[in-house]
């Protein structure tokens, strides 16, 4: 979830063209106790003498500690390491992000996201836009091909001109470059985002800089390796044991 925006911010375009994520809560409630057990104790402290009602009472507390303790080691095992792992905190967004400078290519980037309860980051407006896009600038490499860019969660390695997020939230900006996405030689099928903030579509395999986003969120898997032989081209189209993945096709 991000810094909420005046009306019309989130209809930015820069040429042609899902995430509302959820502020993450791990706060797990405390266990109600049986209503039998609750009146007995109830009754029990209200008719003993001093002495009973203290050595009543005091169970009564050990026993809400304890269970307020366990419910808050339930919440901490719920809670994805990357919200303590993740160092990076943007003023105004409420994500934790980690960037990961050396280059990757998509799907890589994506598993390392998810190793720590991540995902590749998912722009839902443009004030993330504007910070991801600072992260693309200082990519700089002896490559056309990946200098000042890096990779977003979003692509259409499943359903071909469908753009979908990893988390499966909803596309609700689309801030891409002039005549893009094209699927240049039908090989294109993950984006990324470049200095100037625009967005592209590209090969998956390109090893570009990324950020991973931590907001509780997990993958909805809605992506795969789109040069793997196992799922080369559109996830469903493994090739034959003789045959091997080039450019999304089997050959």
């Amino acid at each position: 979830m991000k810094a909420a925006l005046a009306p019309g911010v989130l209809l930015l375009l820069a040429g042609c063209g899902r995430h509302d994520t959820p502020v993450a809560s791990y706060q797990a409630p405390i266990p109600e106790q049986p209503s039998g057990q609750a009146g007995s104790a109830g009754a029990a402290g209200a008719t003993n003498d001093a002495g009973g009602a203290s050595a009543t009472g005091g169970a009564g507390v050990a026993g809400a500690a304890g269970a307020a303790g366990a419910a808050g080691a339930a919440g901490a095992e719920s809670e994805p390491s990357c919200m303590q792992t993740y160092a990076t905190i943007v003023p105004g967004l409420t994500s934790r992000y980690k960037e990961g400078t050396t280059g990757q290519s998509w799907a890589n980037a994506e598993r390392d996201c998810e190793t720590e309860g991540g995902h590749l980051i998912v722009i839902d407006d443009a004030a993330e836009n504007d910070w991801m896009k600072s992260i693309a600038a200082k990519s700089m490499t002896d490559s056309s091909l990946t200098n000042q860019q890096a990779w977003i969660g979003l692509g259409d390695s499943a359903t071909e001109e469908t753009f979908e997020w990893v988390t499966g939230a909803p596309l609700t900006v689309a801030l891409w470059a002039d005549m893009e996405p094209n699927d240049r030689y039908n090989n294109e099928d993950c984006v990324q985002v470049g200095a100037t903030g625009s967005w592209n579509d590209d090969s998956c395999e390109e090893p570009l800089a990324y950020v991973c986003e931590c907001d509780g969120t997990p993958s909805a898997e809605l992506w795969c390796d789109s040069q793997a032989n196992e799922t080369c081209g559109d996830c469903n189209s493994p090739c034959q044991p003789d045959q091997t993945c080039v450019n999304s096709t089997c050959q």
